[in-house]
């Protein structure tokens, strides 16, 4: 963990002068990537290592209660973000160990994580959102630091003690809100576990994980999320287009048994990470999903992305148990010269797949192409949470829709119930007439 460096602040220079006259006064703190004012093709990034994951928390033996020894209550209106960031702040000062949240209820949001801190969430304790406008970005829980720089945070989790704890944002009547449990940014050895996460189709992920913007940041020991466990969580009522975990930026991290009522579990879609977008040497096992659109979902956009290798993928009444999507150039990248469409190593694997058939998924809309004529009457109509997501039977087990722009190995693939596109993967161009005449086929369905 370092300071700035000459190198550094070079580059920063050197940014300032190709950037709009507006930006040529960029201090280091404040020279932050935009997709409007800096191009990818203006830096240039290295690839990645596919490392392994390593995670070696070390727990001091220092013990605190954040209600005994910090003055937090329970209570379901009041706002505890400060005495949160108190407790983690004195405990990471005095050389970190395990803070106690015993059962109850706490309303906070924007507090930040700190090295050697472990919070440990008592079975049944339930955490909600501190809202104070509605429409506001809410993050409850920050893995890093408060500013954005070389230095990162390290040895820390967010553990239950004695079984499983809620978070509790099912009260948000918005669906346009966007909240979420945890954004994972500059972390390294670290762990989230333990949580049920009580949604209501709100925008973004429960949990997110995204690079620096820094100009530099790719120069920096951690740059992104780097050797994480994340275990034994769930959210329920998700929306179609988010989930329970999102991948902007990683680095070495593991999944396992997460479940997701509604939208996506795992989604390794790296579009809106910026110019450090990307993910590499991810590993995940028992991800389930079920009433969404899926349990795995791959979309690179115009991102490179190393190797993620997947065990045990279970599915009920979910449009596809994977779902894997072809890299292209979106709009941050058009004016990109240098732009490619996005990928994945590949040498990505996804083994032991299962996908029961349903009525009740969630259907993207742009993907009806999929589902055979036969099945349109067992369309209920769109979901009143959004005019995108069609709720109808399940589509298919696996959908590759690369078009062979990266190759992801999927075996040992099984299934319940389906009358088209059982026990394999299918692929796009089996139906690519169809797919061209998507929008046609809506328009024929005139679904309400």
């Amino acid at each position: 963990m370092k300071p700035y460096t000459l190198k550094v602040k070079h580059l920063l220079v050197l940014a300032a002068l190709i950037l709009t006259p507006r930006a040529t006064n960029l201090s280091a703190a404040e020279a932050v990537l935009s997709s409007k004012d800096i191009l990818s093709s203006d830096v240039v990034i290295k690839p990645r290592a596919d490392k392994a994951c390593r995670v070696n928390l070390e727990i001091k033996k220092r013990v605190k209660n954040a209600v005994k020894d910090y003055n937090m209550c329970s209570s379901l209106t009041e706002d505890q973000s400060d005495k949160l960031q108190n407790a983690i702040d004195d405990m990471a000062l005095h050389g970190g160990g395990k803070l106690i949240l015993p059962k109850g209820n706490y309303c906070f949001s924007n507090v930040y994580m700190n090295t050697g801190v472990h919070l440990f969430i008592e079975k049944g304790a339930c955490l909600k959102p501190f809202i104070k406008k509605s429409g506001k970005n809410i993050i409850m829980l920050n893995f890093s630091p408060k500013k954005e720089s070389e230095n990162f945070i390290s040895n820390c989790s967010v553990q239950g003690l004695d079984g499983r704890y809620t978070v509790d944002y099912s009260d948000v009547k918005d669906y346009k809100q966007s909240v979420r449990f945890i954004c994972c940014r500059l972390v390294k050895n670290f762990q989230i576990s333990d949580v049920d996460i009580k949604d209501n189709f709100t925008t973004h992920c429960g949990i997110i994980f995204v690079p620096a913007k820094t100009i530099g940041a790719d120069k920096w020991e951690v740059s992104r999320p780097t050797d994480g466990l994340i275990k034994n969580c769930s959210i329920n009522h998700a929306s179609m287009g988010y989930g329970l975990c999102q991948l902007h930026g990683a680095q070495s991290l593991k999944f396992i048994n997460l479940f997701a009522d509604g939208g996506i579990t795992l989604r390794l879609e790296s579009g809106a990470g910026g110019i450090y977008a990307g993910v590499f040497g991810i590993t995940a096992k028992n991800i389930t999903n079920q009433n969404g659109l899926s349990a795995i979902m791959m979309n690179p956009h115009a991102t490179q992305n190393g190797t993620v290798v997947i065990d045990s993928v279970w599915t009920k009444s979910s449009s596809f148990a994977v779902l894997i999507r072809q890299g292209f150039i979106d709009r941050k990248h058009k004016n990109d010269p240098s732009a490619r469409i996005g990928s994945y190593a590949n040498d990505c694997k996804i083994s032991h797949i299962h996908a029961i058939y349903g009525i009740n998924a969630q259907i993207d809309r742009k993907d009806i192409w999929v589902l055979d004529p036969s099945l349109y009457k067992e369309l209920k109509g769109y979901s009143v949470f959004s005019d995108k997501t069609i709720i109808g039977p399940s589509l298919a087990t696996v959908l590759d829709d690369t078009n062979n722009n990266y190759k992801v190995t999927c075996t040992d693939i099984t299934s319940e119930g389906f009358t088209y596109y059982s026990n394999r993967v299918l692929f796009s161009k089996e139906l690519n007439k169809r797919k061209k005449q998507t929008w046609q086929i809506l328009k024929q369905l005139n679904i309400k």
